[in-house]
Order: structure tokens, then sequence, then C-alpha cells
């Protein structure tokens, strides 16, 4: 502190500064937790974007079985075994469609629907397969 003349005066009693050490401790400490977050950022971003594919491809493979599903019964035959290509963002996915007979029932009356989807992440192949048993309503 200074007085009124400009010199030093020395710390009352009842008042405390802090030391050089209590200072640089308290930046270390700051530094690390500032260190610890942005470190955070990266892993979080990572999160996101595998849920947002997830989610994607989750729709892709929805939207497809719609489509079977609202199609005539006897176009069924026609989709078994398409493989077709979506892109959605910076992401490539690869859906596969298969329609399959229902082993002990009559295949004039239900089948099955398998849609696959797979997508790169990181170097990983990804999937999710989804599966419909779709009724000839006209029967």
């Amino acid at each position: 502190m200074t007085g009124e003349r400009g010199r030093m005066q020395p710390i009352s009693e009842g008042r405390r500064a802090f030391s050089v050490i209590e200072v640089i401790v308290a930046f270390g400490l700051l530094s690390i937790m500032v260190a610890i977050f942005f470190n955070l950022i990266p892993s979080s971003t990572l999160a996101s974007l595998r849920a947002e594919n997830r989610l994607s491809a989750s729709n892709i493979a929805q939207n497809e079985l719609e489509t079977l599903r609202s199609g005539a019964f006897s176009d069924l035959a026609a989709a078994n075994g398409r493989v077709r290509t979506e892109r959605r963002g910076s992401t490539q996915f690869k859906v596969e469609t298969q329609v399959e007979d229902i082993a002990g029932t009559r295949s004039d009356y239900i089948k099955l629907a398998k849609v696959k989807v797979t997508w790169a992440e990181r170097q990983k192949n990804q999937s999710l397969s989804y599966e419909l048993r779709i009724f000839n309503q006209k029967r």
C-alpha cells in the first residue's frame, strides 16, 4: 500500500495480502480447470455426431419400411435385394432391403421386410436393422 507521500506502508494487523506463491498456485489450478474444460469439448462433439448419425440411420430405415408398407403387396418382391446409398450431411449411408416369406405362413398373406442401414464412423462400420411384418390388405 502506498501512503500519502508514495511510501510503502506496512500491512495492518487485520488485513492480509496474497503472496506470490498463492497467486502462482491459483493460476496453476485455473490452468488445469481450463485444460480439462477444453478436453471435454471434442468428446461432446463426437458424441453429438454419433447420435446424429444413428438418428439419421433410424429415419432412413423407418422411411424405407414405410414406403414398402404403403406400396402394393405385389410390389414387395421387386424390393428384395435392393441396395442404395443416401447421403445426409457428411455421412454416406448404405441401405439394404430384403423381403422374405415367413415360415409357416401363407406367402400371399404376409411377408417380412428387413432394412439394414450401415455407415462409417471414425473408420469403424456402424449398422442398425429394422424389421416389419407386412400384411396383404387386399386378399
